[in-house]
């Protein structure tokens, strides 16, 4: 499985001004790959993720993932992909306060056809100990793992993270950093990164660099290191 990113254009109308948020961007990733995004906000960083991930739909270019072209998709078939092929994690955990951690994690497991086993995914991410808990019993970088673990839980073929350890301290940082390398690596499945913290590409297998809607960088790094490794 390969991701072809191939001219992608989104652009908004601000008054009479056409604003590129993505103009002529295009890349290639190969399946289990550990991709960063990064840029300065308003770079297109987000918009790029949110059209991976069928949340938003370009003007012009081509998405092609297992030779099926998802910018073709109409808005019905967007939703099976988003339900069965993608996992979204966000800055901020956006979980259900009502339920606990388990009952959190289970209510995207019954979303996927090809789910993983619940108990599985809590034990990856170290949480099977605290599944009664509800979100407000939890830190935040337990919470940030509990997101995780909702969006791998569906077994999907790719995840993108929007700034997902922006909200957090150094050390639980490194810690939801390491998980999902961990996870990238365990099930193979492909990890789109956005970040502003340079020193996080150092263990990106991919580096993809954003300025004003444009890619100025495109870098495949040998020597990754490892999440623990990474220092700021």
């Amino acid at each position: 499985m390969s991701i072809k990113v191939c001219n992608l254009k989104k652009r908004y109308m601000i008054g009479k001004n056409e604003i590129f948020a993505l103009n002529n961007v295009s890349f290639e990733i190969n399946k289990g790959s550990f991709a960063v995004i990064l840029g300065p906000s308003g770079s297109g960083k987000s918009t790029l993720l949110n059209i991976l991930g069928g949340i938003d739909k370009a003007d012009e270019g081509k998405i092609i993932i297992d030779d099926e072209e998802i910018t073709k998709y109409s808005d019905e078939k967007l939703t099976e992909y988003r339900r069965n092929y993608v996992g979204f994690i966000f800055q901020f955990y956006n979980l259900v306060n009502t339920l606990n951690v388990y009952e959190n994690v289970c209510s995207t497991a019954v979303l996927s056809k090809n789910s993983l086993d619940v108990e599985e995914i809590l034990d990856v991410i170290g949480l099977k100990a605290h599944k009664r808990k509800f979100p407000y019993e939890l830190s935040g970088g337990e919470q940030q793992r509990v997101a995780i673990a909702r969006a791998i839980v569906k077994n999907p073929k790719m995840i993108l993270c929007d700034e997902p350890t922006g909200a957090l301290d150094y050390e639980n940082a490194k810690n939801i950093l390491s998980i999902l390398r961990n996870i990238n690596q365990k099930y193979n499945t492909t990890v789109f990164l956005v970040t502003h913290n340079v020193a996080i590409s150092k263990m990106a297998d991919v580096i993809i660099r954003l300025r004003s809607g444009e890619i100025i960088d495109y870098i495949l790094n040998e020597a990754p290191l490892k999440a623990e490794e990474v220092e700021w």
